[in-house]
C-alpha cells in the first residue's frame, strides 16, 4: 500500500480515538451503566475533552473560514431567538451547548494534520471494534431463525446498532477500495447480513443506498463494479427468502400502530407535527433551545410546550414517564430542531451539519486517496443525517465521534493534500 507523502509513524490518532470509541460504547452498555451510573451530558463532555486533546497535540492548527462563516451566523441568530426561550435561560444555554457541540468536535478535529497511515489505523479500529461486537448477535440469530430485533448486542437499542453497523460498512468499502485487501469486502458482505437481520426498514434502506453510492462514486469503470453488482443480485433474494415474512411483520404492525393512533397521537409523528406547530407559531426564532425534544427539555423542569401542544398526552411522554426514567420524547431527531430553532435556525443547522460533504467533494479527483475519503465522509455524514428523520442519533456522542469528528480529520488530510 503507497501512502501519501505526508506520512508519519505517529499513533496519537489511533491511540485517542480507540479510547474514545471504547469509552462510548462500553458506557452505552446498559450493564455497565447499571453498575456505574453515569450523570447526563457526561459522555459529552468527555468527547469535547478527548477532541480538544487532539488539538493542543496539533502542531499546525486550522479553520476553515467559510465553516466559522456559517457557525457565526447561527450564533448571532441564536442570540436573537433568546428572546425565545420558552423553558428559561438556563435550559437554552445548556440545550445550546448540546446542540452544537458537533461545531466543536469538528473544529478541533480539522485542527489536527494525521497521516494516511493514522486514518487507516482509526477506520479499521471502527470496523474490527463493530465487527467483534456485531458476532454474538450474529450467531443467536442464526440459532433464533434469524432475526436479531431484540439483540442489540453492546449497543443500548437496535437502531444505534444498525446504524454503527452502516457505519462500519461505509468504513470497510473505504478500506478495500484504497488497497487494503479482499478480507474488507468479506466483512462488508458480513455487515450487509447482519443489518438485514435486524429488520429494521431504516438501516436496510440505508445500506442499500450505500452499496449504490459506492458503484456509482468508487468503482466507475473498475472491475469491482460489476463484482458488487452481481453480489447484490444474488444477495437480496436471499435475504428475503430467510427475513422477508419478518420484514412484511413488522411493515404490518407499524399500519396497524399508525391505524389505531393516527399521526398526532404517533410517537414519532406527533412529535413532527408539534414541532412544525411550534415553529409556525414562534415564527420565525421557534420555542428557544431547551424546550423540545431535546435532553435540556426536561433536565430542569418539564418544558411547558410538552403540555401546551399535548406532547405529554402521547404514548410514554407525561412528566411521570419521564421521571421514571422511561419516556419516548428524545426518540427522533429533527422535531427537537425544528422546534427548537425555527425552520430559519433549522436551514443553519442543516448547513453547518453538512458542510463536511462540501470540503470532501471538492478535491475528490485528485487521488484514490481522496475519493476514498470523500466517499466516506459524504455517505456518513449524509446517513446520520438521515438517520436523525426517525432516531435521535445524530447528538450521541458515539455518533458524533464517528460522523463530526472523524470526517473533520478526514476533510484537513483532504485540504492539506
Amino acid at each position: 500500500m503507497k501512502y501519501h507523502p505526508y506520512e508519519s509513524k505517529s499513533i496519537r490518532l489511533p491511540a485517542l480515538f480507540s479510547i474514545l470509541l471504547l469509552f462510548l460504547i462500553g458506557s452505552d452498555w446498559p450493564g455497565f451503566q447499571d453498575l456505574i451510573p453515569l450523570p447526563a451530558g457526561i459522555r459529552h463532555i468527555i468527547l469535547m475533552l478527548g477532541f480538544f486533546l487532539l488539538a493542543l497535540l496539533s502542531s499546525s492548527k486550522k479553520i476553515p473560514r467559510s465553516y466559522l462563516l456559517i457557525f457565526s451566523a447561527v450564533t448571532l441568530w441564536s442570540a436573537t431567538s433568546i428572546v425565545n426561550a420558552s423553558n428559561g435561560l438556563i435550559p437554552y444555554l445548556i440545550g445550546w451547548l448540546f446542540t452544537y457541540l458537533f461545531t466543536f468536535i469538528f473544529l478541533c478535529g480539522y485542527s489536527f494534520k494525521a497521516s494516511d497511515r493514522e486514518i487507516l489505523i482509526t477506520m479499521k479500529i471502527i470496523v474490527f471494534t463493530i465487527f467483534l461486537m456485531s458476532i454474538p448477535s450474529f450467531i443467536l440469530g442464526l440459532i433464533q431463525g434469524g432475526n436479531i430485533r431484540d439483540m442489540p448486542g453492546g449497543f443500548r437499542e437496535l437502531g444505534a446498532f444498525g446504524l454503527s453497523m452502516n457505519i462500519a460498512l461505509i468504513s470497510s468499502i473505504t478500506l478495500f477500495f484504497l488497497g487494503e485487501g479482499k478480507k474488507y469486502a468479506y466483512i462488508a458482505f458480513f455487515f450487509i447480513v447482519c443489518i438485514s437481520m435486524t429488520i429494521l426498514k431504516k438501516s436496510i434502506a440505508e445500506y442499500m443506498a450505500i452499496l449504490l453510492f459506492s458503484m456509482m462514486f468508487l468503482f466507475e469503470g473498475r472491475n469491482s463494479r460489476s463484482s458488487i453488482i452481481i453480489i447484490a443480485v444474488l444477495m437480496f433474494p436471499l435475504i428475503y427468502a430467510f427475513l422477508g415474512s419478518d420484514i412484511q411483520t413488522n411493515i404490518l404492525e407499524n399500519q396497524e400502530y399508525f391505524d389505531r393512533v393516527g399521526a398526532e397521537g404517533h410517537v414519532r409523528l406527533g412529535m413532527y407535527l408539534a414541532s412544525f406547530n411550534i415553529a409556525i407559531s414562534n415564527f420565525p426564532f421557534g420555542g428557544g433551545y431547551g424546550s423540545f425534544g431535546s435532553l435540556a427539555s426536561i433536565s430542569f423542569t418539564y418544558s411547558p410546550l410538552y403540555f401546551e401542544y399535548g406532547i405529554d398526552l402521547i404514548g410514554a411522554n407525561s412528566p411521570l414517564d419521564v421521571d421514571n426514567g422511561f419516556h419516548t420524547l428524545l426518540d427522533t431527531f429533527w422535531p427537537h430542531i425544528i422546534g427548537e430553532a425555527g425552520f430559519i435556525g433549522s436551514i443553519l443547522y442543516a448547513l453547518l451539519y453538512l458542510f463536511p460533504i462540501k470540503i470532501a467533494l471538492s478535491r475528490r479527483h485528485l487521488s484514490n486517496f481522496h475519493k476514498g475519503y470523500a466517499f466516506f465522509v459524504t455517505s456518513v455524514i449524509a446517513v446520520l443525517f438521515l438517520d436523525g428523520l426517525a432516531l435521535y442519533t445524530p447528538e450521541i456522542p458515539l455518533f458524533i465521534l464517528l460522523s463530526q469528528g472523524f470526517s473533520a480529520i478526514l476533510c484537513r488530510r483532504i485540504r492539506s493534500a
